[in-house]
């Protein structure tokens, strides 16, 4: 099997339970913010973690090394956390397409120091897959925000789609040095840290209570199965493939999955503009893997 096929199956693989875990996360915020959600995701990524561990022991890294993979996934919660606040008034139809391109920053760095290298059908075919990505994510504003309001909320996308972006170029670079399980292991006790922290601060007063509901609630535990499920997938992809930037342009497929989820439970309606995503994105898949 090529490494491009590898790639774009973890990445589709990731689409699907990100897309999934999406929904899943939409549902679970009815009843808990944010941080809560994150508390109990990381109590099943700590649990992985510690199997992983068990079975595959950890590779040893060097100081380097470490660094890169406690940088990235700051820049991932912190990149979550920015987006969540783009979306608190409700701008989905510009905040969620702007949040949708952090994979053209990933492709564009790798690109520019040297990190990946493309033929021209692949890189055709990975722009195309962004650009669909995109429609997918669209979704009309009925909100009337002020002006300057919306520029607020814009600015917050392009910074959570620029620290994504950053984030998984950063991880680009030990990839193909560390194994996947490894990588999982550390990143996913560095989110336990950064959660117990964000936890403690915007929880005050009442950390057991919260601590409490998040755990009683069955569908924050399933979106973080989903969710998790995902990254492995991720992070196996990307080792095997021996770079990121596949992987996570099929990743941003993932509101097509989201879509699918409210169309077949909830019966919500899939306009014309997210069908010719999807057939941009199904085109693109088709370009990227034609060598």
């Amino acid at each position: 099997m090529s490494a491009t096929l590898i790639a774009t199956t973890a990445g589709l693989a990731t689409a699907i339970a990100w897309g999934s875990a999406d929904y899943l996360g939409a549902r679970s915020t009815r009843k808990l913010k944010p941080v809560q959600i994150t508390l109990v995701t990381d109590i099943i990524s700590i649990t992985i973690a510690l199997v992983l561990f068990l079975i595959f022991g950890f590779h040893h890294l060097t100081l380097n090394q470490v660094v890169q993979i406690v940088v990235y996934d700051i820049c991932l919660n912190v990149a979550y956390l920015t987006f969540l606040q783009a979306l608190s008034k409700g701008a989905v139809g510009i905040v969620v397409p702007l949040g949708n391109i952090y994979a053209f920053f990933t492709l564009l760095l790798a690109l520019a120091f040297h990190q990946a290298h493309f033929s021209t059908a692949e890189f055709t075919g990975m722009l195309v897959i962004i650009f669909g990505a995109v429609v997918l994510a669209y979704e009309k504003n009925h909100r009337k925000l002020p002006l300057r309001e919306l520029h607020h909320k814009t600015i917050l996308a392009l910074a959570a789609s620029l620290i994504w972006g950053v984030g998984f170029f950063i991880l680009n670079s030990v990839v193909s040095q560390v194994p996947w399980q490894t990588i999982t292991i550390t990143g996913e006790m560095t989110s336990v840290v950064l959660t117990c922290m964000l936890f403690s601060v915007l929880c005050r007063g009442s950390i057991v209570a919260s601590a409490k509901a998040a755990l009683k609630t069955k569908v924050a535990y399933l979106n973080g199965v989903v969710g998790q499920a995902g990254m492995l997938a991720f992070y196996f992809g990307s080792h095997e493939a021996r770079n990121v930037v596949i992987p996570t342009v099929l990743s941003t497929c993932g509101p097509l999955v989201a879509s699918f989820w409210g169309r077949v439970l909830d019966a919500e309606k899939i306009g014309w503009l997210k069908r010719a995503g999807a057939v941009a994105v199904v085109a693109g898949i088709v370009i990227l893997n034609l060598n």
